[in-house]
């Protein structure tokens, strides 16, 4: 059966098992940016000077160091990504948390959107969703478009605020359009599912092409899925096989197992069992 991807995990880019569907699963919403996959937690919207692994302070976090305590807020936000990655120093998510949180005052928005991170997880600070949500909508009111996706999720699933699926929609759309593509896949899952929007399988296949392009492999997967199926688009088997590639050779195992059903069938592509056998 083919697989898809479907709503993610909310709070942790740790992905949790996709939900079985009819035929096939659907793979992941993409929740917390930097929540469902530790390292893409800290979103790198600076230049940072990363010293080597290793607890001992590198020169460039000294020279952070130096900085922050003079006053430099992009100095202060690096160090702190320093910290909570252990880059260079010892790893502190306290004192990490502690930088985000003097940025995030001081109106950098990415230092709100981590610290709103670090207190969904837990790290560094007591977990608190409601705190986190607080800190995402702020950093989305500064036009930090991740911020607004994830608390678009939030609103979801009722997570540190009130369950709004319209309001999740509306958080997401704006995402979305402010070139956010986990916005844009999120959005095309709730147009899939008609949560808190129309139903619309046209808009959503659109969206998912729209996330693909940005490199989000579940929006390939799906995308892919809806060829296979006709749902938004007319069936199309040969566009969907380059799509399960694509996906696959992103690192989405789903795209593998999809691909190896279209070789072990012919679905799409000439059938090749030593091929379907090495995708499976």
């Amino acid at each position: 059966t083919w697989r898809e991807a479907s709503y993610g995990c909310l709070g942790s880019n740790n992905r949790l098992a996709s939900k079985s569907r009819s035929c096939y699963q659907r793979g992941m919403r993409q929740h917390l940016l930097g929540i469902c996959v530790p390292s893409a937690m800290i979103a790198f919207f600076v230049a940072l000077l990363l010293g080597s692994a290793g607890c001992k302070k590198t020169p460039a976090a000294v020279d952070d160091a130096s900085a922050c305590d003079s006053g430099d807020l992009t100095a202060c936000y690096n160090l702190g990504v320093s910290y909570y990655k252990g880059s260079g120093v010892a790893q502190d998510f306290v004192k990490a948390a502690a930088l985000f949180d003097k940025v995030c005052l001081r109106g950098d928005m990415v230092g709100c959107f981590n610290l709103g991170v670090s207190n969904y997880e837990g790290n560094g600070v007591v977990r608190d969703p409601a705190k986190a949500a607080a800190l995402f909508d702020k950093a989305c009111q500064g036009g930090h478009m991740s911020s607004c996706s994830n608390l678009g999720l939030r609103h979801a699933k009722g997570d540190g605020v009130t369950r709004d699926a319209k309001k999740a929609a509306e958080l997401y759309d704006k995402a979305c359009q402010g070139n956010n593509v986990r916005g844009c896949y999120n959005l095309a899952l709730a147009h899939g599912e008609g949560a808190g929007v129309a139903k619309d399988a046209v808009k959503g296949a659109a969206l998912y092409d729209k996330a693909c392009q940005g490199e989000v492999m579940e929006g390939c997967l799906n995308l892919g899925v809806s060829y296979v199926e006709g749902n938004g688009v007319g069936i199309d088997p040969a566009k969907a096989a380059p799509l399960h590639d694509k996906a696959c050779k992103g690192g989405h195992v789903k795209g593998c197992f999809n691909l190896g059903i279209a070789f072990g069938k012919g679905i799409g592509v000439s059938k090749d069992l030593a091929k379907a056998a090495v995708f499976y």
